[in-house]
């Protein structure tokens, strides 16, 4: 599976690569289109969303893994026997 993510990765990157050159990030101030930042600059420009986007990820990843995955046997939940 990770193979197969880390597939799908090289693909986004590549895809990235090739359409980011294209790309100009602006502001509009009074009607005025002012450019922020171009191409690879965008990348500077966004981390912090990139990186919030990144954490909320990480944070749904977790918060279903502790909801939804079925607690293992053995723990405290588990009934005890008395074995002699």
């Amino acid at each position: 599976m990770c193979i197969v993510i880390i597939g799908l990765m090289v693909i986004l990157l590549f895809y990235f690569m090739g359409s980011v050159d294209r790309l100009l990030l602006t502001e509009t101030v009074e009607g005025l289109s002012l450019p922020v930042a171009q191409s690879w600059e965008i990348v500077v420009s966004l981390w912090p969303m990139m990186g919030f986007m990144f954490l909320a990820g990480i944070l749904t990843v977790l918060i279903i893994m502790k909801l939804w995955v079925p607690k293992q046997l053995g723990g405290t939940d588990a009934k005890k026997t008395d074995e002699r």
